[in-house]
C-alpha cells in the first residue's frame, strides 16, 4: 500500500509540474517579427485589453480578458478558457490553459495591432468594448 501511495504522490507531482501555469516572467522565444514591429508593453497591454475584446479576422475570434484575471475565446469551433493569463513587460502574454500554458506575442506596425504566435503566424487585431 505504501508503495502505491508513493507512486500516485509521485505521479501527481510530475503532472503538475508538466502542466505548470504562467511562469512569473516572459519565456525566451524567437519570435516571426517583421521590419518596422514594436513590441508593446504589458503595461500597455493591461490598459487596452483587459475589460475588452479582442477581434481577429482570419481566423474569426474574440479574446476576452476579464478584470477578475479570467480569459476566454470564442471562434466558430467553440469557446475556449484559460485558467487565467498573464501580460509580461516584453509584449508577450501566455494563457494558463489546464494542459499547460500558452504563449503569444503583441505588436504594432504601421498602426495596426498583431498577434504572433509561437509557431510563428500572425494575426491582425481590434480591440472594443
Amino acid at each position: 500500500m505504501q508503495t502505491i501511495m508513493i507512486s500516485l504522490l509521485a505521479s501527481l507531482s510530475l503532472s503538475s509540474a508538466a502542466f505548470a501555469a504562467c511562469p512569473p516572467e516572459p519565456v525566451a522565444h524567437s519570435w516571426n517579427l517583421e521590419s518596422g514591429d514594436q513590441r508593446v508593453s504589458g503595461d500597455f497591454a493591461a490598459k487596452h485589453m483587459v475589460g475588452k475584446k479582442v477581434h481577429y479576422s482570419n481566423p474569426t475570434g474574440r479574446e476576452n480578458y476579464g478584470a477578475d484575471g479570467s480569459y476566454s475565446y470564442k471562434d466558430k469551433g467553440g469557446t475556449y478558457v484559460a485558467n487565467g493569463y498573464r501580460f509580461y513587460s516584453d509584449g508577450s502574454r501566455c494563457l494558463d490553459y489546464g494542459n499547460g500554458p500558452r504563449h503569444d506575442l503583441y505588436v504594432v506596425r504601421d498602426g495596426k495591432f498583431w498577434l504572433v504566435n509561437t509557431s510563428g503566424g500572425r494575426y491582425q487585431a481590434r480591440i472594443s468594448n
